[in-house]
């Protein structure tokens, strides 16, 4: 496996875990519970996508870009610890998605 797919499977736990042990029941948190649950799913795609290399994997990644970002942007309004931790997890996930990208392209 490549560095992008372990950052994939790993926010693909740390968002599950933001969303249901820091937001699920708190009804302030309600967005940052749909977009965890959104994020962890198209990360957990994307893993598998990069694992395969299939032919939709530079989709994917743009996809989990996209996604890690607006994810990382909810999170970061929130105090909480797992939320933050969150943020941070997206944001080095789509950072490495985005150098898969780039070494793809130049393939």
């Amino acid at each position: 496996m490549n560095s992008c797919t372990d950052e994939c499977l790993e926010c693909f736990k740390v968002c599950n875990d933001c969303a249901y042990n820091c937001c699920l029941g708190k009804e302030s948190h309600e967005k940052c519970l749909k977009i965890c649950t959104e994020c962890s799913e198209i990360c957990n795609l994307c893993a598998k996508e990069c694992i395969t290399n299939g032919e939709l994997t530079s989709q994917t990644l743009s996809l989990c870009i996209e996604a890690c970002h607006a994810c990382a942007k909810e999170c970061e309004k929130y105090n909480d610890e797992m939320c933050q931790k969150c943020a941070k997890e997206c944001r080095k996930c789509a950072d490495e998605c985005e150098k898969e990208m780039i070494s793809s392209e130049s393939n």
